[in-house]
């Protein structure tokens, strides 16, 4: 059972994943009222609640704009422990190690037609992510990010 979770600087919690083989609960926290939104993946202990960390996403970003918006949307956590966050006003998806060290796995870039939303791993390693722009799913090879692809589906996604 998820134990009740009070924690004042999750700020709006839009996906959420376990990692049962570690015994974690991992809660994407977004804030679109403020100017800039938020990127940060909150980290809490499955039998207790407790916090565990507060990844700060954005401050991975190479060269960051503090003018540029954050929404950290979803996560997905692998059979490794390596966490996986769409942030979908930018066009990343960060890439959070089981210690806490945040860096981006890739960036579409925020006007890219994607604009990321869902995502799963796969054991075999690799994300499928949802772009509901375009109603496609892609796939990405955690270990070459860059040779992602669109997968083809026998019928239309709705």
């Amino acid at each position: 059972m998820i134990p009740a979770l009070v924690d004042s600087v999750l700020i709006a919690s839009v996906g959420t994943d376990v990692d049962e083989r570690r015994y974690r609960w991992l809660v994407t926290n977004s804030d679109r009222g403020s100017p800039n939104g938020a990127a940060k993946l909150g980290v809490y202990d499955l039998s207790t609640g407790e916090q565990l960390a507060m990844v700060d996403l954005v401050a991975s970003i190479p060269n960051h704009s503090a003018d540029s918006v954050h929404f950290a949307n979803d996560v997905a956590v692998s059979t490794a422990g390596v966490a996986y966050v769409t942030d979908s006003s930018m066009g990343i998806v960060y890439e959070v190690d089981r210690y806490y060290q945040a860096s981006v796995l890739i960036d579409y870039g925020p006007n890219s037609e994607f604009g990321l939303n869902g995502i799963e791993y796969h054991p075999a390693g690799y994300l499928i992510l949802v772009s509901p722009g375009t109603g496609q799913l892609i796939r990405v090879p955690v270990n070459n990010p860059g040779s992602w692809s669109i997968v083809e589906l026998s019928h239309p996604a709705t």
